[in-house]
């Protein structure tokens, strides 16, 4: 099976809504595509259409399965769920990421992450892609 590369952005704030904008876990972080496009010609396992929008889609990291920071208001171990969203936050190229106290999930970042390439095999069953990420060194 071939991987389609969708080039583009992670985000993980909303300049305009920063208490209402991603938050990313361990395993499941927000990338705005430069074609959005491309998104509709990846396979679909549900049939359904990608849940995508202005700011961007969901990406599920291939083979990765964290502690969840936040589901269906709980979440599972949180130091280990928080180690797990740090570390990748960090190898997206995210430092000094700080989070509002009273919405631990919702992060201000210092400074921009890299620019990635992200390469997608299908869509994931919650309409997501499934991907593979390669940064730029």
């Amino acid at each position: 099976m071939g991987y389609t590369v969708l080039r583009g952005s992670f985000v993980i704030r909303y300049p305009d809504l920063p208490r209402q904008g991603p938050q990313p876990d361990g395993d499941t972080v927000k990338f705005k595509p430069d074609t959005p496009a491309l998104v509709d010609t990846l396979p679909r396992r549900s049939g359904r259409p990608a849940q995508i929008n202005s700011r961007g889609i969901s990406v599920r990291l291939e083979a990765i399965d964290a502690l969840e920071t936040h589901f269906d208001n709980d979440h599972q171990e949180l130091a280990g769920a928080n180690a797990a969203r740090d570390a990748l936050l960090t190898q997206l190229g995210f430092t000094g990421v700080t989070f509002f106290p009273d919405a631990p999930n919702n992060v201000e970042p210092r400074r921009p992450g890299l620019r990635p390439r992200l390469c997608a095999v299908q869509r994931h069953r919650r309409q997501r892609p499934d991907d593979r990420v390669h940064l730029p060194r």
